[in-house]
């Protein structure tokens, strides 16, 4: 009798586990920093980018810079486009991961090393990428991320950084627009 409860909660928690990352949806979008298009308008574009020509190899893994200097009027240019895959976390609630596939067919992830190290990380076998709470806000969208004991959201500086903030949800700074 015990082997059984046992293995029935072995099954419900194979089934839970496998529920909450269903993919919901994948979508080819730009997103652009609202706070820096608003705030900083002479120091470039506002767009996420990925620079595969910055890369580095760091523990077996190629990172790319990731930034937010692309020109909103090139938005379709490919460094700008990436896919967003969601996920549900609960009904209301939603997961996304920002992914990129080059010319040569090599996909990489938004990761987060720390909060103030984002990068495109190179897709492998042993990889992982990092993903977001999406939260929508009028026409605007955040993207929080538990940080140690801190839930952070994702920011773009005057700078062109990527970066985790401990701001609060209805601070400008956090908000990104969807260009599809």
């Amino acid at each position: 009798m015990e082997f059984r409860g046992i293995l029935l909660a072995a099954v419900c928690v194979c089934f839970l586990a496998c529920v909450q990352v269903e993919v919901t949806s994948t979508s080819i979008i730009s997103l652009s920093s609202f706070w820096r298009q608003q705030s900083c308008p002479n120091s470039g574009g506002s767009l996420i980018t990925i620079s595969t020509d910055q890369c580095t190899s760091t523990s077996g893994h190629r990172r790319c810079e990731a930034k937010c200097n692309g020109r909103t009027t090139a938005y379709k240019d490919k460094g700008t486009r990436f896919t967003m895959i969601e996920t549900s976390i609960t009904k209301k609630r939603k997961a996304v991961q920002l992914m990129y596939t080059d010319n040569q067919n090599t996909r990489f992830a938004l990761k987060v090393i720390n909060a103030t190290n984002i990068v495109f990380e190179e897709q492998t076998n042993n990889s992982t990428s990092s993903s977001f709470e999406q939260i929508k806000k009028g026409k605007h969208y955040l993207y929080k991320r538990q940080h140690g004991t801190d839930n952070m959201c994702l920011i773009c500086g005057c700078d062109g950084k990527l970066s985790l903030s401990s701001k609060s949800n209805n601070d400008r700074h956090c908000f990104f627009c969807k260009l599809r």
